[in-house]
């Protein structure tokens, strides 16, 4: 939308905004942490903390540059610098197994590259692309990019859940059963995500109702 409206340059702000947001809360959090928090990977070590809030916020930046040239039909510049980066950091990690510092710095750095790769096709996209209608300004997007956040932020709480049941549960059952157990669960968050990507596409939804009308004449 933020490309139809001619605002992308509005749109990098507002993710960047967030992701600043996100990153000095969770650096807050790191800071007053209780120790029987600070025991728990990744609290128990802040260079590892520091790691992750630089790796991910590189990568929460790069998925919107990434939608801006996608949008503009620059497929091979949104993705292509993400793979490389991607398939280095795992051909080095098997050098870098010994250490977990070394193995999440590799992967923040994939990140890093990305971004800095990405980036700066996005922001001369902007420019270029920017126009001088005003509908809805940036306040529209930031709300926007909000209620996406909300969405993530609501499935990561969710997921925590999960996985804080998951965990209590692991200890109490036998091995056997928690293996065909997780696969089991492994196969349904596939099948789950497929189904949601599948009802999140335009044409998918106009054919899905579609079909459904068609369903209720025939009926009546």
């Amino acid at each position: 939308t933020a490309q139809e409206r001619g605002q992308v340059s509005q749109a990098l702000l507002a993710s960047l905004m967030l992701v600043g947001t996100v990153i000095v809360l969770l650096g807050v959090f790191d800071l007053i942490a209780p120790m029987t928090v600070r025991q728990i990977a990744p609290f128990d070590n802040s260079a590892t903390w520091i790691i992750l809030l630089f790796g991910a916020g590189a990568g929460a930046l790069t998925l919107t540059a990434q939608g801006i040239l996608a949008a503009s039909g620059e497929t091979k510049l949104a993705y292509a610098p993400t793979v490389i980066a991607n398939l280095l950091c795992m051909a080095a990690i098997p050098m870098a197994a010994v250490s977990l510092h070394a193995v999440l710095a590799l992967w923040s750095m994939a990140q890093l590259f990305s971004l800095a790769a990405t980036l700066p096709c996005a922001l001369r996209h902007a420019r270029n692309a920017e126009t001088s209608s005003d509908k809805g300004g940036a306040s529209l997007i930031l709300r926007e990019a909000f209620d996406a956040s909300s969405i993530g932020l609501i499935n990561a709480c969710n997921m925590l859940i999960i996985y804080f049941f998951r965990e209590q549960w692991r200890t109490s059952a036998s091995p056997d059963i928690v293996e065909i157990i997780f696969f089991l669960l492994r196969i349904s968050d596939v099948a789950f995500q497929m189904t949601f990507y599948l009802f999140s596409l335009r044409k998918f939804g106009s054919l899905f109702a579609r079909l459904k009308m068609r369903r209720s004449y025939l009926r009546w």
